[in-house]
């Protein structure tokens, strides 16, 4: 897309038929498609996997049997649309403190860098704890969509600043900073963009009806916001760093003085 660099995208459901992503390679197919008409040039596929499941043997095993499959069939699409760089990693859900990283395959792009949930959208006590562990395993925690958890808003930033200095980072679903989660989910990561503390705006895609790709959109909307710069750093530069294994680079605080009033909102 014309003043578009070439988007990269580090959280998304596009393995068919091993989540509540693509169902079937035709799914696939058409997101890896829609895709490419936003100008995403590298993704790295993100299916779901609790953290539990990583320390037993035999349900770890069985788990990626089935993901290896349906990796089998991405990469098989994915010759159909060659201007899309694919590599694979995972959503982990941290249903438990302890989480095994060893295999590559659970990593994003095999790289050093893991993609965190927490379970239920609700931020569980000891949190920081838990990705102060992952750092110290000399893996980046990076916390996915954390606008969207109910102990988690305007006024309640105060988690998001105690993982950054734990050494996590963040990325938000651009779904989020252009309201398709709500006005809660705006106002947070809005309220994250003016403090610095987002480090990648991925697109979390589960390639199906309702659930837009928005990745173009996001960029759009922030360059409108003032923050081209912002922008290309969110959805170009630190992804593709996090998707060759390196740490994402600052990103400057967003100055929005027209979303004040609404935080003051939030705040009543």
């Amino acid at each position: 897309m014309t003043g578009i660099p070439p988007l990269v995208d580090i959280h998304n459901h596009l393995i068919p038929g091993v989540d509540d992503g693509a169902r079937r390679p035709e799914e696939a197919l058409a997101a890896l498609e829609a895709m490419r008409a936003q100008g995403v040039g590298r993704l790295i596929a993100t299916p779901h996997l609790d953290a539990g499941v990583t320390g037993r043997s035999d349900a770890f095993a069985d788990r990626m049997a089935a993901v290896d499959a349906g990796w089998a069939t991405l990469r098989e699409i994915a010759r159909e649309v060659p201007e899309v760089e694919i590599a694979r990693g995972h959503e982990i859900m941290l249903d438990m403190p302890d989480v095994t990283l060893d295999d590559p395959r659970v990593r994003l792009a095999g790289g050093s860098c893991v993609l965190v949930e927490f379970p239920r959208l609700q931020v569980p006590p000891g949190s920081a704890s838990a990705l102060y562990r992952i750092r110290g395993e000399g893996y980046l925690p990076i916390v996915a969509h954390p606008e969207r958890y109910v102990n988690v808003d305007v006024e309640r930033l105060d988690l998001v600043d105690e993982w950054r200095r734990m050494g996590a980072r963040i990325v938000v679903n651009a779904g989020s900073l252009l309201g398709g989660f709500g006005p809660g989910a705006r106002a947070t990561t809005l309220a994250m963009l003016q403090e610095g503390w987002v480090d990648v705006v991925g697109s979390d895609y589960h390639a199906r009806p309702g659930r837009p790709l928005l990745l173009a959109k996001a960029y759009e909307q922030l360059a409108e916001w003032g923050g081209e710069d912002q922008a290309r750093l969110l959805l170009s530069v630190n992804p593709g760093r996090v998707m060759d294994g390196e740490e994402p680079l600052a990103v400057p605080p967003l100055e929005l003085r027209r979303w004040r009033r609404l935080r003051a909102l939030f705040r009543k």
